[in-house]
């Protein structure tokens, strides 16, 4: 398995209890890119503590490869009955055809790349489980 390494910011990192009936949680970064999750009613089985933290760093990408941004959701591994979405505003357009979502878990290990919508200035990643997600530009890929 692919890793990448990740350094959330606890400084920013937001926690708020969901209910049954869904909810949603924010935060933004130091750049100014919005994070905002989105829980459907009935995805949790029992009200949750949710935390999401920006991640400020990542290293392992290629050169090549912009991050843009990117959080660590908790509790590691909560899984959802229903898909939630998180949806990534960026503080400027970037270009739509560069712009890729990934996730990995929180310790960055299994990086994958995953389907997103992408608009010039924000990307939605639909997720069925908690661990780290995000977006950069370009044809990202591991360091070799």
């Amino acid at each position: 398995m692919q890793s990448i390494a990740v350094t959330p910011d606890p400084t920013r990192a937001v926690t708020a209890t969901v209910p049954v009936g869904g909810g949603t949680v924010e935060v933004v970064a130091v750049d100014g890119t919005k994070f905002v999750l989105a829980i459907p009613p009935n995805a949790l089985l029992a009200q949750t503590a949710i935390t999401i933290a920006p991640i400020a760093t990542v290293a392992g990408l290629r050169s090549r490869a912009q991050f843009l941004g990117a959080v660590r959701m908790a509790p590691e591994g909560l899984v959802f009955l229903k898909p939630a979405t998180l949806t990534i505003t960026f503080p400027t357009a970037v270009p739509v055809n560069n712009l890729l979502a990934f996730g990995s878990a929180s310790s960055g290990t299994d990086f994958h790349f995953q389907p997103a919508l992408a608009t010039p200035t924000s990307l939605s990643i639909s997720l069925s489980h908690f661990s780290n997600a995000g977006g950069v530009l370009d044809n990202c890929a591991l360091s070799s």
